[in-house]
């Protein structure tokens, strides 16, 4: 059993003060929707590939030292 967390991508993109303004890394064939809860490695994955906007440097700098 896999009891890693898993939240949706708005919540992950809440935590890491960021906004996904183009979701690219939830765009091909086989990727979750973004309605799907995903892990932490998922969200950092497919936010990288993906056009974001950080609203909060801080709390952005701190998840990502994680």
């Amino acid at each position: 059993m896999n009891d890693e967390l898993k939240l949706k991508p708005q919540y992950w993109a809440e935590q890491y003060g960021i906004m996904i303004a183009d979701p690219d890394g939830w765009r091909s064939p086989g990727d979750p929707s973004w309605n799907t809860a995903i892990t932490r490695d998922d969200f950092e994955f497919r936010m990288g590939m993906s056009t974001i906007a950080v609203v909060d440097n801080d709390l952005y700098r701190k998840m990502m030292r994680k």
